[in-house]
C-alpha cells in the first residue's frame, strides 16, 4: 500500500489539493503527481497550461487553411480556427518535445477544457500523439505510423466526441461509449491511462460540463496494444465540408505522468 507521505495526489480537480492515496479512481485527474513535482521533481512530471501565450514551444501545422492564436480573455484561451468549409483542411498544434509515454507499471493522465461553435461540422483531436507536422489526420483519418491516447470527432462522428487509443502499426482501439456535444458550451474531459498491472492495461476516460462539479466516468479500454512511445500535447481542428467553419477554443490542459 502507497503511503500518503509518498506525494500529494489530486482529488477532484476542484481547487483542491487533496492526500488521497489509496481512494478510487472517480475522477480524471485523480492520482495524478500535479503538486509533487514542484516539492520533490523525480516523484512526477506535470506539464499545466492555460494559453495565454502560443510560445515557439508549439509547432502550428496548417492543412492548407487554418489558424492558430491566442485570444484575450479571462485566464486565457487559444483558438484553432479551421478558416475554411473544404473538407480535410484546416489547422493543429503539437508541443515542440514529445515528452509524454505511458510505461508498464505507471500511470498517465491528461485532461483539458473545450468548446466547439458547430459540433456538427469538425474533425477533432485533443491529447497525446506521436509529433507529426504533415499532420494528426491523414484524409480525415489517423495515420497508423503514429501513436494517439485522446479525444476525436471524425467525418462519422454526428455530434459525438469519441475516444481512441492506437499503438503505431497496430489497430486503433477505440471507446465503445461517446459524449454528446452542444455548440458553443464548454466541456472539460480527461482520461488516466493505468498501467499499475502489467499484464491490465486500461484506460479510463472521464467528462464533466462544469468546473468544480464531479466528474462522469465515461467508460474504458482494456487496452491490448498500449502505445508506448514518446507523444506531445496535441489539438487539431478540421472542416468536414459543410456550411460551418469550424473553431476549436481550448481554455488549459494539464498533461502529467509517473515518474
Amino acid at each position: 500500500m502507497q503511503s500518503c507521505t509518498d506525494r500529494f495526489q489530486i482529488n477532484n480537480f476542484n481547487r483542491e489539493g487533496v492526500i488521497d492515496c489509496d481512494g478510487p479512481k472517480t475522477s480524471a485527474l485523480n492520482g495524478a503527481p500535479l503538486l509533487a513535482p514542484f516539492i520533490y521533481p523525480s516523484s512526477g512530471y506535470a506539464v499545466v497550461d492555460h494559453f495565454n501565450l502560443l510560445s515557439d514551444e508549439w509547432v502550428v501545422t496548417n492543412y492548407t487553411a487554418g489558424t492558430a492564436a491566442c485570444e484575450d480573455a479571462r485566464n486565457g484561451v487559444v483558438l484553432l480556427d479551421a478558416a475554411s468549409t473544404t473538407d480535410d483542411q484546416g489547422v493543429q498544434i503539437q508541443k515542440l518535445t514529445e515528452s509524454f509515454a505511458p510505461e508498464s507499471g505507471k500511470g498517465l493522465w491528461f485532461a483539458c477544457r473545450f468548446k466547439v461553435n458547430d459540433v456538427s461540422e469538425p474533425q477533432l483531436f485533443l491529447g497525446l500523439s506521436t509529433e507529426d507536422t504533415t499532420g494528426v489526420f491523414q484524409s480525415g483519418a489517423f495515420d497508423a505510423a503514429n501513436d494517439y491516447i485522446g479525444f476525436f470527432m471524425d467525418v462519422n462522428s454526428a455530434g459525438a466526441l469519441e475516444f481512441v487509443v492506437q499503438k503505431a502499426s497496430s489497430t486503433a482501439e477505440e471507446l465503445s461509449t461517446t459524449l454528446t456535444l452542444a455548440d458553443d458550451t464548454w466541456y472539460e474531459v480527461g482520461f488516466y491511462a493505468d498501467w499499475s498491472d502489467s499484464s491490465d492495461p486500461r484506460v479510463r476516460v472521464y467528462y464533466r460540463t462544469a468546473s468544480g462539479t464531479l466528474w462522469t466516468y465515461l467508460g474504458e479500454i482494456d487496452v491490448t496494444n498500449m502505445p508506448v512511445g514518446l507523444m506531445s500535447e496535441s489539438f487539431a481542428c478540421l472542416s468536414e465540408g459543410g456550411n460551418a467553419q469550424p473553431e476549436l477554443r481550448v481554455d488549459w490542459f494539464v498533461a502529467s505522468q509517473d515518474f
